[in-house]
């Protein structure tokens, strides 16, 4: 069948590709090398969904990468529970999205030639569903995507959010956080004080930077910490 053989290979590439990109200390994120990664592995949940595949199954994926390619590519053996850590955070965040907004997608793609960019909003906005996606699966449905009704409702959000004030910062840092992939920190202080952690991000002035000079004030993401998080 074409549509299982496509979607095994591509499956087979992105496993491949999000390895060796994680090994090399690239972590999903919304611009860069990090968006890249975070469309591969979206894009693999979406086709492992194609085949039937259900639950987390991506870290198995990238351990064959490992299992196959480890002993030519040593960094990948050397940074395979790196690697397990950052595929399984940006799965589990993403499944439950993708689930949700592909089953509302299926039902406002049937029996139409354009899909609105109300909709498109809505799945991006509530349900973090990309809209690269949005518009990869209703191609594949022979749907048009108002991409200019999409913009109009950002642009109309946006312009909620200055009104809105002091909200529209916070409503920003959230969306900060939540580009990060990581969910929910894990506090380790109820049975260790010291632990080696994974920085996953540094935000200074509520945007994700790749490096801060001594004077800079900025907040370290970590995915697992000792340290009290206070209330």
């Amino acid at each position: 069948d074409d549509n299982v053989r496509y979607s095994t290979r591509v499956l087979a590439e992105h496993g491949r590709s999000a390895a060796f990109l994680i090994a090399d200390g690239v972590v999903p994120s919304n611009e860069g090398r990090g968006y890249v990664l975070r469309r591969v592995l979206r894009r693999a949940i979406r086709h492992g969904r194609s085949l039937g595949i259900e639950g987390l199954f991506l870290g198995q994926l990238a351990e064959l990468v490992v299992d196959q390619m480890g002993n030519t590519y040593p960094e990948l053996q050397n940074h395979n529970e790196f690697v397990q850590t950052v595929i399984r955070l940006e799965e589990d965040k993403f499944q439950q999205a993708f689930d949700s907004g592909h089953a509302i997608l299926s039902d406002a793609l049937t029996g139409t030639k354009e899909l609105s960019g109300d909709v498109v909003f809505q799945l991006w906005d509530t349900y973090g569903f990309p809209v690269e996606m949005t518009e990869e699966i209703a191609g594949e449905a022979d749907v048009n995507v108002d991409m200019e009704g999409f913009r109009g409702a950002m642009e109309a959000q946006r312009q909620r959010g200055r009104a809105g004030g002091s909200f529209d910062g916070d409503r920003a840092k959230i969306r900060v956080y939540e580009s990060l992939g990581i969910g929910s920190t894990s506090f380790l202080g109820d049975s260790e004080l010291r632990s080696q952690c994974v920085v996953v991000g540094i935000v200074s002035k509520d945007s994700i930077v790749n490096s801060v000079q001594k004077v800079d004030e900025v907040e370290l993401i970590l995915v697992d910490t000792p340290f009290y998080p206070e209330g």
